[in-house]
């Protein structure tokens, strides 16, 4: 199985969108399509719903699934919550 580099600052459109582009490659009959979601997903079946395609895409970025890659993503950009992040004290007037 080979595992993509999640870029620094991904995108999550840019990700939702590679997913329907899976989904439509496989609907097209790419085999190249077909190849990755047999990969991740050897019991799918064909065609994948877009849950499925985007479990295949975070599958190849090395996490567990969808909303797991979603978290990750959400933390590089800074909107979401850090492991062991203690916030910071108001301010005193």
């Amino acid at each position: 199985m080979t595992t993509s580099k999640l870029p620094a600052r991904p995108s999550l459109e840019s990700l939702r969108k590679q997913a329907k582009k899976l989904a439509r490659g496989i609907v097209a009959g790419h085999a190249g399509a077909i190849a990755r979601a047999r990969a991740q997903l050897p019991q799918a079946e064909l065609p994948l719903s877009q849950r499925d395609a985007q479990l295949v895409l975070a599958r190849e970025y090395g996490f567990p699934g969808w909303q797991d890659l979603v978290r990750e993503v959400k933390q590089r950009l800074g909107r979401g919550p850090r492991v062991g992040r203690v916030p910071s004290p108001p301010p005193h007037p």
